[in-house]
């Protein structure tokens, strides 16, 4: 569980300061999430706060202002300890369900390749067993066949 005022390594994108982004560290309060950087200062208010997972790039957390869509800042996904943040949370749970489902579709390829392997193992074990009774059969000379058949 995340700590009160706990900072977060984070980067701000905004237009007006170019294409290089500015490095600081973000913190919740109880209103809004506030990020510093070295020359500049960003408060969001916690009720416009809107946040995403980029789970195609390095695995990070995207936050944006609902009234100002050009304002985007980055971090690492350890934000997302910050469950007291109804947007964190939610984003928080859905990260886990999806966890969840993958984890539990993985168990089940598993479970499914155990079974097929099982199944190969047993069908090569029967083919071979049939090769080597046929084997010994056909070394057996007929005057033993005819003797045990009497």
């Amino acid at each position: 569980m995340a700590k009160p005022y706990q900072r977060y390594h984070a980067h701000a994108f905004h237009p007006d300061n170019g294409p290089e982004p500015i490095q600081g560290e973000i913190f919740f309060t109880t209103r809004a999430l506030s990020f510093r950087g070295a020359e500049k200062v960003i408060e969001i208010p916690i009720d416009r706060l809107e946040a995403e997972y980029d789970g195609a790039g390095e695995g990070r957390v995207i936050l944006r202002d609902g009234a100002q869509p050009d304002l985007t800042l980055t971090s690492d996904a350890s934000v997302l300890e910050v469950r007291s943040v109804p947007v964190i949370a939610a984003l928080a749970q859905q990260l886990e369900a999806q966890l969840t489902r993958r984890e539990f579709a993985r168990r089940g390829k598993m479970v499914l390749i155990f079974f097929i392997g099982f199944a190969l193992v047993l069908w090569v074990g029967m083919l071979l067993l049939g090769a080597m009774v046929r084997s010994i059969v056909a070394r057996v000379p007929p005057e033993v066949e005819k003797e045990l058949g009497n």
